[in-house]
């Protein structure tokens, strides 16, 4: 067992806003090289700049990084660990309102229930792989009946492999 990363998924309307706020951000600056207007270049350059910087700080990179015993999330200049004994279920959501308060890039998402530390919701590309791993590096987390969902142990219920 190692560290394991795991790359947020980037839904295609994502690509659509960071397209489109780039557009709006150039309109500036290509209207003051137009008419050779400093004022509006700088105006045009100051935009660019904080639209890129902002991306920078809060979105880019965004990564999820499983340990032995935590769950790293980064996004931008942000970190958060997440010991794996203070998740309480992990499970999946599309709840499009929680998209702009969370790590995530996508609306295919795990909303990750914490004993201590605020609930997060994530997108990793391998929404599937990331819930096995968190389910055989956490004791207390198994998969729910119908596999869908992660969940607490009961108290004293042990591992299926240890019976």
């Amino acid at each position: 067992m190692g560290v394991e990363h795991f790359k947020s998924k980037v839904d295609w309307w994502i690509h659509v806003v960071l397209f489109t706020v780039a557009l709006v951000c150039l309109e500036p600056l290509y209207l003051g090289l137009q008419s050779d207007n400093p004022a509006q270049i700088r105006e045009g350059l100051t935009l660019i700049g904080s639209c890129g910087m902002s991306l920078l700080v809060l979105m880019f990179p965004m990564r999820y990084t499983v340990t032995e015993d935590t769950l790293r999330i980064r996004h931008g200049f942000f970190w958060r660990t997440i010991p794996l004994g203070d998740i309480l279920s992990v499970s999946p959501t599309r709840n499009w309102l929680t998209r702009w308060t969370n790590p995530a890039l996508s609306l295919d998402q795990l909303q990750i229930r914490c004993e201590t530390k605020r609930d997060v919701a994530i997108s990793p590309k391998d929404l599937r792989g990331f819930m096995e791993l968190l389910e055989g590096r956490s004791a207390q987390l198994q998969y729910s009946e119908d596999r869908q969902r992660l969940c607490r142990r009961e108290e004293g219920e042990a591992r299926p492999e240890e019976h």
